[in-house]
């Protein structure tokens, strides 16, 4: 909690989308209430911890590029504890479908809950396949039902007894190792995406004289 990077980076963040893109509260910004994502929902990936490749060389990056991934975040989100693969798997599909709807989820996973799965071969497109195919509610429980418009691929059973998927592609299923490496199995999911668009990930191009700046501000405590 509040480290100087990810609080200074998303506030930073926050006041260009205000100051710079224009947003406005009741206009652009139709929230109702805060969130604290606003203010500093910037976090880096534990790459170092992480059993699995980083999220930029799934999308198509080197390794050693430096990148940045946007994801639109809803306010849901839970924690859950586990030992094996099949309790965390289990875990997020039940919390997922209980906990409320969105086409989307950006998974946050303790490198500790990675390495479980890891260590029994999942790999991270396997976990998300199995989230996208699991991860279900009934069809008559689907907030959707009857209103196909929006995605006329993905069908809505007419019996309302069936179950429905509820994320329409693993395309919008996202997966961080992030956190402290505590001896704990805990994963944090964040909604959105899907119709809302991303995530988007994005190479950082470095300053020609990024050397120079760095060799100058190193002692700066």
């Amino acid at each position: 909690p509040y480290y100087r990077a990810n609080a200074a980076i998303g506030h930073a963040m926050g006041f260009i989308t205000q100051n710079v893109a224009g947003t406005r509260p009741g206009m652009e910004d139709m929230a109702a209430f805060g969130h604290e994502g606003k203010f500093g929902m910037v976090i880096a990936e534990n790459e170092e911890d992480s059993p699995w490749e980083p999220l930029h060389v799934e999308y198509g990056l080197n390794k050693e590029d430096s990148a940045v991934t946007l994801f639109y975040p809803n306010v849901r989100q839970l924690l859950l504890g586990g030992g094996g693969a099949e309790d965390i798997l289990c875990g997020i599909c039940n919390h997922i479908k209980s906990f409320g709807f969105d086409p989307g989820s950006a998974l946050i996973m303790m490198p500790g809950a990675a390495k479980a799965l890891a260590g029994e071969g999942w790999t991270k497109k396997q976990v998300i396949s199995y989230i996208r195919e699991y991860a279900r509610i009934p069809a008559y429980a689907h907030p959707w039902r009857g209103r196909t418009a929006h995605f006329p691929k993905e069908l809505i059973p007419v019996d309302p007894t069936l179950s429905r998927r509820i994320f329409l592609s693993t395309d919008h299923i996202m997966v961080v190792v992030a956190g402290g490496t505590a001896d704990q199995s805990w994963v944090i999911s964040y909604g959105g995406g899907g119709d809302y668009g991303g995530p988007i990930t994005k190479k950082i191009e470095l300053p020609a004289n990024w050397d120079k700046l760095v060799k100058k501000y190193k002692d700066v405590v």
